[in-house]
């Protein structure tokens, strides 16, 4: 399985094709649908998909875990797996059988081809006008729709339109999904997703404006992997 493929779905700027959506939107085209290919729409009924707040969930016992760090974030998974695999990008898959495994990766605005933002301004939130950050893309995907209204320069565009258009693929099959916070990190949390995935997550560090972790796992009942994206932790700043 190739994880960068799956969270490349979550993330990368895709044009939903019409005939396919059960829901179809007229968008005015612009020049950067034109000559970016990357144009202001999302079609289908997840793109109507908003989470609700909840609470930090529990995470699994430290005793029965094992620690794994990536950036500024600390995840325990369940002990004793089968194997553990790094690929290409700094992916990492570790199985525990043939279909159950749970994958994580540090995404990039650099990697997704998005608008880096180095000013200090936080990513999550609370935003002046003219700053959203690759951090912000679960954020668009998990609260955002296509009635909301778009930012208006240019590099925040790319940012919402890169998450809004692939809204729809990230969470089709997607029936519980909720957003929680603990200290600097924000948790977006859903239940299925693409390719048979029985659980997604995205977490957002306020200090780390240029990335995130994207967290998925299949085979796993989703209250096991709701445990596992409750133990994630961010080491000491």
């Amino acid at each position: 399985m190739m994880l960068r493929f799956l969270a490349a779905m979550a993330v990368a700027a895709s044009i939903t094709s019409g005939a396919a959506s059960q829901s179809v939107r007229s968008y005015p085209a612009d020049a950067m649908c034109a000559q970016e290919q990357l144009c202001r729409r999302c079609d289908g009924p997840a793109c109507l998909k908003v989470a609700s707040p909840a609470a930090w969930p529990e995470g699994v016992a430290g005793g029965t875990t094992t620690p794994f760090h990536l950036g500024p974030f600390r995840l325990r998974l369940p002990a004793d797996p089968q194997s553990i695999h790094v690929l290409g990008g700094g992916d990492v898959i570790v199985r525990y059988a043939k279909d159950r495994w749970i994958g994580f990766s540090l995404q990039t605005a650099t990697a997704a081809g998005l608008p880096l933002r180095d000013d200090p301004v936080p990513a999550i939130d609370k935003h002046p006008a003219g700053t959203l950050a690759f951090a912000d893309v679960p954020r668009v995907i998990f609260t955002k729709t296509p009635d909301d209204a778009e930012p208006r320069q240019d590099d925040d565009r790319r940012i919402w339109r890169s998450a809004l258009t692939s809204k729809h693929a990230a969470l089709e099959r997607t029936t519980e999904m909720s957003i929680a916070t603990r200290g600097p990190l924000t948790l977006y949390l859903a239940d299925g997703g693409v390719a048979d995935l029985d659980g997604v997550a995205y977490v957002a560090h306020r200090s780390l404006r240029d990335g995130y972790l994207y967290v998925n796992a299949r085979g796993f009942a989703f209250a096991e992997f709701r445990r596992v994206a409750g133990s994630i932790e961010h080491l000491k700043e």
